[in-house]
């Protein structure tokens, strides 16, 4: 089972000289996340019931499942973007 990252690591560099670093604690937003759909769970539930018939529930019981997918599969994103001159890295650790 992949987890989500728990921390995005971000650095500025100027020639190959790194200017600024910071590493943001990404879990503390997945735990108000999961506290949200925590909180929210019996309207979805509510409305998947009510929308059953449409073919919208299953999408709607479905979509928190497929969106930790989608949060597991940015652990070891990387993205880099540069010039000769300065350079921008960000990576989900």
């Amino acid at each position: 089972m992949k987890f989500p990252p728990f921390f995005l690591v971000f650095r500025t560099y100027t020639g190959n000289k790194k200017t600024f670093g910071f590493w943001f604690p990404v879990f503390i937003i997945w735990l108000i996340l999961f506290l949200i759909a925590l909180a929210l769970s019996p309207l979805i539930l509510l409305a998947a019931l009510l929308s059953w018939r449409d073919g919208w529930g299953k999408r709607l019981l479905l979509f928190g499942p497929m969106f930790f997918i989608i949060l597991a599969n940015l652990h070891g994103l990387a993205i880099h973007i540069g010039e000769e001159r300065k350079s921008f890295f960000l990576t989900f650790v």
